[in-house]
């Protein structure tokens, strides 16, 4: 292989060391200052009412509640999880479980239990992690 063939690999691979290095220092200062327990009893202070509002609106179907919460939230999807839900009745039992850092959000997670089911769920609700309002990125839950 020619010298000059090989420009074009080592400037790739340099990009990706150097991509992969910015990477890392970004993960490092988040993992610096993670959140502290107060932190964390504040945010879930904060973000609880929320949640229960999601919830509530998960089992009476009202769409446009939840989409004031999530705009990009669309009907379909929302339906889709409503029809899963459903059957399990109405949310029984909140407990929050913590709050786990990951590079760009905040991932708050609770388990709800149902009263027409005996499975509970794992929910999870992002937030955008470099702002600071409330700016939510993301919800779900394990079925």
């Amino acid at each position: 292989m020619k010298a000059h063939d090989q420009k074009p690999k080592l400037a790739a691979f340099w990009l990706l060391l150097t991509e992969n290095l910015r990477r890392c220092e970004a993960d490092k200062k988040i993992m610096e200052c993670p959140m502290s327990e107060s932190d964390i009893v504040r945010l879930k202070s904060r973000v609880q009412p929320i949640f229960d509002t999601v919830l509530e609106c998960h089992y009476t179907g009202e769409f446009n509640a939840i989409s004031r919460i999530f705009p990009s939230l669309s009907s379909e999807v929302f339906d889709e999880a409503v029809g899963v839900l459903k059957p399990m009745g109405r949310p029984a039992r909140v407990e929050f479980l913590g709050a786990i850092n990951k590079v760009s959000e905040i991932k708050l997670l609770w388990k709800v239990s149902y009263h027409s089911s005996d499975e509970e769920l794992l929910w999870e609700l992002l937030i955008d992690g470099r702002s600071d309002e409330l700016k939510f990125v993301g919800l779900g839950f394990d079925k």
